[in-house]
């Protein structure tokens, strides 16, 4: 069943409308001088991502909004200026139950076709990012950053739409404008999901290669599920899906070729009440320690990697992160899973065109 459209999820579900440029709200020392200064921090912060709160709700959120500074101020690295994300008024807690979105794994109806085999004997360049990659159309190969909002554990849906999406346009048939895909389809519609209670992208592939999917106009997203499917009603895309590809788990070479080639769809294990991830405002997010957890609990898109980094694009508007994007380290062989279990499963891309 879908989340209730309560409190917390209403204000969140509007602000994915109102997504503001990102960069995050810096704060120094001046503001952490007294309860004043904070009140006054939080009112900046408010207007800069359009968050609105009742009276009562505010004065709660603002306790939150304290704890949250003084951890990030902590966190800061010297001769840095922290900054503040748009989830700096959320408790882990509710952060946790409100953007997890994984289900436990299950067989699929069906498997995915023969995987090819990886050619180890061909140099990977240094870096790769699809981020300032342009098309054969001329656009951009990476769509916008979108958000889920907080009523909907959708992170599987947004990475396999947006993978579906890019490969599309780096094959470029017919020179079109870039595809935007419906999330929604997928929630309602994918057999082999738990809607907005989460799914894997694995699955969505398997559904679109069956069904296809349509447009995110045509079909848009509402963050919520109702159970009723309404593909029989919108108009395919133009997009043709031969089935999908894997990556071996635990293979880090093949996944940094896979992406050469394309975006691929990753999954990571945030953990519970995972402050850092949750305040996570863009450089290097090393995940050491215990907050990731052992469990992959989040599907996202790897476009890229550096030297001793991954590029990830989240599915939580460009409110988080570092406009939307991750840079995650890679840890070179010190855990046979990679940094928060990038590693564990292996990854996805589909096959897109005759």
């Amino acid at each position: 069943m879908a989340k209730k459209l309560a409190g917390l999820g209403v204000a969140l579900v509007l602000l994915a409308q109102l997504e503001p440029a990102a960069g995050g709200v810096k704060f120094g020392e001046e503001d952490l001088k007294s309860d004043e200064s904070l009140w006054n921090l939080y009112e900046r912060w408010g207007v800069r991502y359009n968050v609105a709160r009742d009276p009562a709700e505010k004065l709660r959120r603002f306790a939150v909004f304290k704890d949250t500074v003084r951890r990030v101020h902590l966190r800061a690295a010297a001769g840095v200026s922290p900054g503040l994300n748009g989830f700096a008024d959320i408790t882990a807690n509710e952060f946790t139950r409100d953007f997890s979105c994984r289900m436990t794994r299950r067989n699929l109806t069906a498997p995915p076709p023969v995987k090819r085999r990886a050619d180890r004997t061909l140099s990977l360049p240094l870096s790769v990012d699809w981020r300032s990659k342009t098309c054969k159309s001329g656009q951009p190969c990476l769509g916008p950053v979108r958000s889920q909002g907080a009523t909907c554990g959708s992170c599987w849906a947004f990475a396999a739409t947006g993978a579906l999406e890019i490969h599309q346009a780096i094959k470029g048939e017919n020179n079109r404008e870039p595809l935007q895909l419906s999330v929604q389809e997928l929630i309602d519609c994918d057999p082999d999901s738990n809607g907005c209670d989460g799914g894997f992208a694995e699955s969505a592939f398997v559904y679109v290669s069956r069904k296809g999917i349509s447009s995110a106009a045509a079909y848009p997203y509402t963050a919520a599920a109702d159970g009723i499917c309404q593909a029989s009603s919108t108009p395919r895309v133009d997009l043709l899906m031969r089935g999908y590809q894997t990556v071996p788990p635990n293979d880090e070479l093949q996944l940094l070729r896979a992406v050469t080639n394309g975006p691929v769809v990753i999954s990571i294990a945030v953990g519970d009440n995972n402050k850092e991830f949750q305040d996570y405002q863009g450089g290097l997010y090393h995940g050491e320690g215990k907050e990731c957890g052992t469990d992959n609990d989040h599907e996202m898109l790897l476009v890229g990697y550096g030297v001793d980094y991954y590029i990830i694009k989240n599915s939580y508007g460009e409110r988080w992160g570092d406009h939307g994007y991750m840079l995650l380290k890679r840890d070179f062989g010190k855990s046979p899973d990679g940094t928060c279990g990038i590693l564990k499963e292996g990854g996805y891309y589909p096959e897109i065109g005759l």
